[in-house]
């Protein structure tokens, strides 16, 4: 009986994504401080060139200007035993960098898809992907929280949300969000979906919220900080889930972010 107890309970918290987690001390001594080449690979993911010549597509993750890009996946699934979901949507991403910014994608395998949000509003609560992107040597980073239906709520921030600079309209404009839903959907799609979400941070964006020249040059060899979500309140599949692992439902964190490795 006890041996039977221990194989449900090992393989229930695999289907909960907590076998193996590292402790929140445990892994606030992983990251901080540490060399990025010294963090497990889990943890890093490397940003490599865009082909000049064949630039990213935003609205095809499979698209050849993608080939060199890395996959990441979006699996460290945290819940919330009030509402009682277990739902974890199938997520990847990649990224590369060019010579005017920084190319993003995101590919979902979904379902109870929603997007009511309008921009710079709450878009973490319809079906949403996330970036938290953090330049070295400063406590602020950009959170990018963008619906299925391609708004976004944007800010430059530190953990402190009451120290925010929100992004303005033409700004926002600037990314050039790329999706293959419609903008808005009002009831949840109750049946399998995959969908797309692409954009793209120009460095002049960048640049003028880190007060400091930020081009493809300064970012070769270069080391940020960073995290990639999937979440939503859905109706439905209320989920969280993170690329770097995280002990709870909250992301605005940055001791917990991963490494991003520019080439």
């Amino acid at each position: 009986m006890k041996r039977a107890i221990t194989v449900w309970l090992a393989g229930t918290l695999a289907v909960l994504g907590l076998a193996g987690c590292r402790s929140a001390v445990d892994y606030g001594k992983l990251v901080e401080g540490t060399h990025p080449e010294r963090v497990p690979e889990e943890y890093r993911y490397t940003i490599r060139v865009a082909d000049p010549d064949v630039l990213p597509d935003l609205s095809n993750f499979n698209a050849a200007g993608w080939n060199n890009a890395e996959t990441g996946v979006i699996s460290n699934f945290r819940f919330d035993k009030n509402l009682q979901s277990l739902y974890m949507p199938e997520t990847k991403f990649r990224m590369l960098y060019g010579q005017e910014g920084i190319y993003v994608i995101f590919l979902v395998h979904d379902k109870y898809v929603r997007a009511v949000a309008d921009n710079q509003g709450a878009t973490w609560a319809d079906s949403c992907v996330e970036l938290f992107l953090q330049p070295p040597n400063s406590r602020f980073y950009w959170n990018f929280e963008v619906n299925a239906g391609g708004n976004v709520l944007c800010t430059y921030r530190s953990s402190n949300e009451l120290e925010s600079r929100w992004l303005t309209d033409d700004e926002l404009a600037s990314l050039n969000i790329t999706t293959n839903l419609p903008n808005k959907i009002e009831e949840p799609l109750d049946y399998p979906v995959s969908w797309t979400l692409g954009f793209f941070i120009p460095y002049d964006l960048l640049s003028e919220y880190y007060g400091e020249d930020i081009s493809a040059g300064s970012l070769a060899g270069a080391t940020w900080r960073g995290n990639l979500y999937n979440c939503g309140y859905t109706p439905g599949n209320p989920h969280w889930a993170a690329w770097a692992w995280v002990p709870e439902i909250a992301f605005h964190v940055p001791t917990y972010f991963g490494y991003l490795q520019f080439e």
